[in-house]
């Protein structure tokens, strides 16, 4: 299933004006649902193949969560590989706070020594402008990592990563929860995904 799954400006825009739209409350602000939970499995099923892909080419390979976002997506997939062992450790990066993006600051990254000669897996919720994850493969790769593959959720329309294996894109200027993602740290529950109506 290698289709792009492109959610468009124009079309998040007309599925408002749908009165069976759902929506949430949180903090005060509303949401509606722009990606439902059939879409959201898919692409769990899709990036599970991925994943064994790169596990299949690259045994004892490093498989890297970044907290606290991508913690419901990594368990989603990590239900498909229950009887194979894996290295998983977990990158903490501070890169927001509340809802505008800051400066990136490293709170807890693998030891060097974990890194160091093995293939690294990312598992994040989402690329926005790709600097974060820019900053965390080029840390991987100078603590000797031999190689860095990104498995994600969905992907921000413009970012500068390579991300041929993220079928679902979001357009710029979405605030979103839910798959992880938060607002003011609630919703990374919710099993769909939902933009702030604006």
């Amino acid at each position: 299933m290698k289709r792009l799954l492109c959610v468009s400006i124009i079309f998040t825009r007309l599925i408002l004006k749908i009165p069976s739209m759902e929506y949430l409350n949180i903090h005060g602000e509303k949401f509606f649902k722009l990606i439902g939970a059939e879409l959201v499995d898919e692409t769990v099923l899709h990036s599970s193949k991925v994943l064994e892909n790169e596990l299949n080419e690259n045994s004892g390979a490093l498989v890297v969560v970044m907290a606290n976002g991508a913690n419901w997506f990594a368990q989603r997939l990590f239900q498909n590989f229950e009887n194979l062992p894996l290295h998983i450790e977990y990158v903490r990066i501070e890169s927001y706070s509340g809802s505008k993006q800051g400066e990136i600051e490293m709170v807890s990254m693998p030891k060097p020594e974990e890194v160091n000669g093995r293939s690294v897996i990312i598992v994040e919720d989402i690329i926005d402008s790709g600097k974060t994850m820019d900053f965390i493969q080029r840390w991987m790769y100078d603590n000797g990592a031999s190689k860095v593959a990104i498995i994600a959720l969905c992907r921000r329309e413009g970012t500068l990563m390579e991300t041929a294996n993220i079928p679902i894109e979001i357009p710029k200027g979405e605030w979103l929860v839910g798959c992880g993602m938060d607002h003011f740290h609630e919703g990374r529950n919710l099993g769909c995904i939902y933009s702030k109506v604006k």
